[in-house]
């Protein structure tokens, strides 16, 4: 399930910066020193923050950049990022004879870094990813039609994923998925 951290639990800004890297951060990242030192107890107790959400101008767009932030502070973890998600490159394509693995699969064990966005402008991919959250397979009878989906094996034995989830973007798409999931 995914959870809203309030400010008062912990929190963290992002935002645009100076093209200027300051203190070894990645050029994008602008923080406060206290602000900073939230994400990695986030990253590391599990058990508080099973799904973290972090808003700021300026994430969506550096992505990528993130993703090698977060993985810089998870040295032994997995980090996969899909800047641009879709069902299946999410869910991945189970064909006749084999499985090509999606990000949820490939983030087994690890952190999947998602854009907001993507989920708010398509409300079924959002409850694609909480379904997999919550139940931790990935299960194709149940993902619906799409482009390319014809030709999908959809009996195919559903894939066991366990990750945690980072969702990067506006505060305005937080008011939108509590709009559309309260």
């Amino acid at each position: 399930m995914i959870k809203r951290i309030t400010s008062a639990q912990a929190e963290i800004k992002l935002h645009a910066g100076k093209q200027k890297p300051k203190n070894g951060l990645p050029d994008f990242l602008a923080f406060h020193r206290e602000e900073l030192s939230s994400l990695p107890r986030a990253l590391d107790n599990p058990g508080i923050f099973s799904n973290i959400l972090i808003t700021g101008p300026g994430l969506e767009s550096n992505l990528t950049l993130f993703q090698e932030y977060i993985a810089g502070l998870k040295k032994n973890g997995k980090v996969v990022c899909d800047p641009h998600p879709g069902f299946l490159t999410l869910a991945g394509f189970p064909g006749n004879s084999e499985y090509r693995p999606g990000t949820m699969a490939e983030a087994d064990g690890g952190f999947l870094l998602l854009p907001m966005r993507a989920l708010t402008e398509d409300p079924n991919l959002y409850f694609l990813v909480k379904g997999v959250l919550q139940t931790g397979r990935i299960d194709f009878l149940t993902l619906p039609e799409m482009t390319g989906s014809k030709e999908m094996n959809r009996f195919h034995p559903s894939v066991n994923t366990r990750f945690r989830l980072i969702l990067a973007g506006e505060e305005g798409e937080v008011d939108f998925i509590s709009g559309v999931d309260p």
